[in-house]
C-alpha cells in the first residue's frame, strides 16, 4: 500500500511528509519540521522532525545561524513572526537566507485559483486562516529583500504553488569569474519535492523522507558535477531531477520574484584539483607517523575520503559511507552515516571496497593483524588475555598512527532494534573467512580483539590498497 503526504478530502488536497562564509556577512536559516497535527486531523508523518534535525545539522556545518522550529514550537505565529518581526528588520544586503519546511502541504481552490499552504503544528482542520499560505511566504521574502540570496525548500506536497517564476536567467557556468558573478547577483530560488499539483510520497530512507535524504546526499558532494568546491542550486536541480524523482512526483527548482542572475550555493567537499583518480594516496595533507603524506580516494558517488600510508599499505583514514545493498546507517539515522560511516554485511563490505576501483579492496585478516601488531598487539579469541589498550590508543583519533578509529557500533541480525554500541565499539570486517557464513573481524572495544562473526552482521569498513 502506498502512503502519501496527503489525500483528497472535500475539495482539499492534504499532504505531509561553497561558497565560503566570507562571501556573505551572515547566513541565516529557518528550519521547520512537523510530525504531528493534533488539531488538523491529518495523519502523523514519521520523518519530518528528523528531516529538520538533519537539515539544521548540515546548515550549521555550512556556517548558518539556524532557527529551528520542530513539533509544538512550529506554530503559525512562530514561523511568520521569525520571518517578519525578527529577521526582516536586521537582515542586510550582504546576507543570505534559507527557508526549509518538512511537513504537510495543502492546496485549496479560492477565487478560481489553486492556493497553496503549509500546515503548522497548530493548523486546524479546513481552516486556511490557521495555515501559512504561499502568498504569505512570498510577502515575507519581499520583506527579507535586503538579503542578496534567498532559497526556499519545501519537502511537502504542492510546494510548487510557491513559485512565481521570474524570466531572469543565470550566467553560463563557462562565463569568466562565474562563481563571483552568481555570488554577487541577487538570487531568489526555490526547491520543492514535487510540482504544484503533485502529491509527495511519505516513504523514507535512513530515517528521513526520500526527498530530504537525496537532497542531503547531493549537498554532500553527489550534486557537484564540476568539482569546483561549490554546489549551486542549478547543480542541485539537475541532480534531483533523477535522484529525487518517484513514480508520482518530480522535484522542481526555479526562480521567484526579485531574482536577478544569482545562484544560491553551498560549499562542496570536492575540490577542483580532484580528478576522481583513485590511484592517489600519497599527495597533500600532513605527515603521519611513518613520514608519508596522506592523499584521497573518491567513491562512485563523488564522496572523498582521506587516506594514509601505513606499513606500505594505503588505508582509508575514515569509515566508508558508500551505499550498497545490505548496508545501513546506525539506527537508520542519516547523521550517523555522516559521522561514523555505514555498517555493512561481509558481502556488502567486499562489494563496496571493490567499487572504489584501482586496486582497492577489503583488508584481509593478515592486514589487520599486521597493523595491530605494529602498534602494540591484539587478542585472539582463544589466547591468553593481555593488555592491548596501547594499540587502540595509537589507532584512535589523535593517536600516534594517524589511523583515526571511529566507533560506529554494529548491527546484529535483522530488525531495526538490533543496533548497538555506537561510540563504544569499532568493529571492522576483514576479507578472510573463518568457516561457512563466518568471517574474521578486528574489534576495538577498549581492548583490541580478533574474532569471527556471522557474515550477516553489520560492521564498519576501512578499505585498503596495496
Amino acid at each position: 500500500m502506498m502512503h502519501w503526504r496527503g489525500w483528497i478530502l472535500v475539495g482539499l488536497l492534504l499532504c505531509g511528509p561553497g561558497v565560503a562564509a566570507a562571501e556573505f556577512a551572515r547566513s541565516y536559516a529557518l528550519v521547520v519540521g512537523v510530525n504531528e497535527y493534533p488539531q488538523a486531523g491529518l495523519p502523523a508523518l514519521p520523518n519530518a522532525a528528523n528531516d529538520a534535525h538533519n537539515m539544521e545539522r548540515y546548515l550549521v556545518q555550512q556556517g548558518y545561524q539556524v532557527k529551528k522550529l520542530v513539533g509544538p514550537a512550529a506554530t503559525q505565529d512562530a514561523i511568520v513572526g521569525y520571518l517578519v518581526d525578527d529577521l526582516a528588520p536586521r537582515i542586510g544586503k550582504d546576507d543570505r537566507f534559507l527557508f526549509y519546511f518538512s511537513g504537510h502541504g495543502v492546496t485549496r481552490k479560492v477565487g478560481g485559483k489553486d492556493r497553496g499552504y503549509i500546515v503548522p503544528f497548530d493548523g486546524r482542520s479546513a481552516s486556511a486562516t490557521s495555515w501559512v499560505s504561499m502568498s504569505t511566504l512570498r510577502d515575507s521574502a519581499d520583506q527579507l529583500g535586503n538579503a542578496r540570496h534567498q532559497l526556499f525548500i519545501f519537502d511537502s506536497c504542492f510546494g510548487g504553488a510557491f513559485a512565481v517564476k521570474s524570466l531572469a536567467s543565470s550566467f553560463s557556468p563557462n562565463a569568466l569569474n562565474y562563481i563571483q558573478r552568481i555570488t554577487q547577483a541577487a538570487a531568489r530560488q526555490y526547491i520543492t519535492a514535487g510540482g504544484a499539483n503533485e502529491q509527495v510520497s511519505a516513504a523514507s530512507r535512513d530515517g528521513m523522507s526520500l526527498f530530504t535524504y537525496q537532497l542531503l546526499q547531493g549537498l554532500a558532494g553527489e550534486a557537484d558535477t564540476t568539482t569546483d568546491g561549490y554546489i549551486t542550486v542549478s547543480e542541485i536541480a539537475a541532480y534531483m531531477q533523477t535522484a529525487g524523482s518517484t513514480l508520482h512526483s518530480t522535484p522542481v527548482t526555479g526562480n521567484f520574484r526579485g531574482h536577478a542572475n544569482g545562484d544560491f550555493l553551498f560549499t562542496s567537499p570536492l575540490q577542483a584539483s580532484l580528478q576522481h583518480d583513485n590511484s592517489v594516496g600519497d599527495g597533500g595533507g600532513t605527515k603521519n607517523a611513518a613520514g608519508a603524506a596522506p592523499g584521497y580516494v573518491v567513491d562512485p558517488n563523488g564522496k572523498r575520503y582521506a587516506t594514509i600510508r601505513l606499513l606500505d599499505k594505503i588505508w582509508m583514514q575514515t569509515n566508508l559511507d558508500y551505499r550498497v545493498q545490505d548496508s545501513w546507517c546506525y539506527d537508520n539515522q542519516f547523521r550517523n552515516c555522516t559521522d561514523y560511516g555505514r555498517l555493512y554485511t561481509w558481502q556488502a563490505a567486499r562489494q563496496a571496497c571493490q567499487a572504489l576501483g584501482n586496486g582497492w579492496r577489503l583488508p584481509s585478516d593478515a592486514d589487520w593483524r599486521t597493523l595491530a601488531d605494529h602498534f602494540g598487539g591484539y587478542n585472539n579469541a582463544q589466547q591468553e588475555r593481555r593488555d592491548t589498550r596501547v594499540t587502540q590508543q595509537a589507532l584512535s583519533p589523535n593517536g600516534s598512527s594517524g589511523f583515526n578509529l571511529q566507533f560506529g557500533g554494529g548491527r546484529y541480525g535483522e530488525g531495526d532494534d538490533n543496533f548497538g554500541y555506537l561510540n563504544a565499539h569499532g568493529k571492522y570486517w576483514s576479507s578472510t573467512r573463518d568457516r561457512e557464513n563466518f568471517a574474521w573481524y578486528m574489534a576495538f572495544v577498549g581492548q583490541v580483539e580478533r574474532y569471527p562473526d556471522p557474515m550477516d552482521y553489520g560492521y564498519s569498513v576501512r578499505c585498503i590498497k596495496g
